[in-house]
């Protein structure tokens, strides 16, 4: 099991483990669990790269991954092997998890698409734009195109887009 971090590395863009997941990210997670410390790993590197598949952005991979760590620590609190002995915060980890969740939804915009002139362009410039079945004043006038199913538009209506 490969166990990596590397503060100099938190904006690589190197391939981690699973498409789509990257050493840079790894290291931004790692450093916000504070998974940083060799003498005591936390997390593989696999498991933080499949995180980073699964959630939006660091602090939600960050908090999914304090989650898993509250989850693997079950309702252990200490072990003692011979004269090591292991404590186990959850409750860390578990407020941690809350903190960040909230703070990477915090960065989440919701799109609705279209708002200014030159996105509503962009969007139709896109080979895979799917039409617009909605519009604004569609059923202002009986005599407005209607949408036909499945099809393309009727461009002729009073209100149809692109009519003026």
């Amino acid at each position: 099991m490969a166990w990596t971090y590397g503060a100099t590395q938190m904006l690589s863009t190197t391939a981690g483990t699973y498409t789509g997941s990257t050493v840079g990210l790894r290291n931004q997670i790692r450093f916000v669990v504070q998974d940083v410390r060799t003498e005591r790993q936390l997390l593989q590197d696999a498991e933080i790269d499949w995180m980073q598949t699964q959630e939006n952005g660091a602090y939600n991979a960050a908090a999914a991954c304090c989650e898993i760590l509250v989850a693997r620590a079950g309702n252990i609190s200490s072990k003692r092997v011979g004269p090591l002995s292991v404590y186990y915060d959850v409750e860390f980890y578990r407020g941690l998890a809350s903190s960040l969740r909230a703070r990477g939804l915090s960065g989440q915009l919701p799109y609705c698409g279209g708002i200014s002139i030159s996105d509503k362009l962009a969007q139709e410039d896109d080979a895979d734009w799917v039409p617009v079945r909605f519009f604004r004043g569609m059923f202002d006038n009986p005599r407005a195109s209607q949408p036909t199913s499945g099809g393309a538009q009727n461009q002729t209506g009073y209100n149809s887009p692109g009519a003026y």
